[in-house]
C-alpha cells in the first residue's frame, strides 16, 4: 500500500465518521474530547511515517 492510499483512506474514514456523528448530534458532546482524537491521528501519522520511510 502506498502513502497516498493511506492518506486518502484516513480522509475518507474521518469524513464518514464526522458525518455519522453529526447525524446523531454527538459532535457537541464529543468536542470535549477532541485532544484524544488528535493524539490518535498523531500516532497514526508516526506509524505511517516509519512504515513508508524511503
Amino acid at each position: 500500500m502506498q502513502m497516498r492510499t493511506v492518506t486518502v483512506l484516513v480522509i475518507l474514514v474521518t469524513a464518514a465518521a464526522l458525518v455519522g456523528l453529526n447525524e446523531f448530534d454527538w459532535l457537541d458532546y464529543l468536542a470535549r474530547y477532541v485532544f484524544i482524537f488528535l493524539m490518535g491521528f498523531y500516532f497514526l501519522g508516526q506509524f505511517t511515517q516509519r512504515r513508508f520511510k524511503s
